[in-house]
């Protein structure tokens, strides 16, 4: 089960471009748990972004109204 941090650090990947907010130990566990992945996109830089697995929470979160 994702503690309240998690689902808003999902929300936060999910929707945002810019992920300085997220605390380490929320994207820590975040990608722990195969929710999310970092993206490697130019040599020295890379993003973050919600797995498949992700991105169902996050749909579930959305439809059953718990953001």
């Amino acid at each position: 089960m994702l503690s309240p941090h998690e689902v808003a650090a999902l929300i936060l990947v999910g929707s945002a471009t810019d992920h300085h907010d997220l605390s380490h130990a929320d994207l820590e566990a975040l990608l722990e748990r195969r929710l999310a992945t970092f993206e490697q996109i130019a040599p020295n830089t890379r993003r973050v972004h919600l797995t498949e697995h992700g991105q169902a929470i996050l749909q579930a979160v959305a439809r059953y109204g718990l953001h």
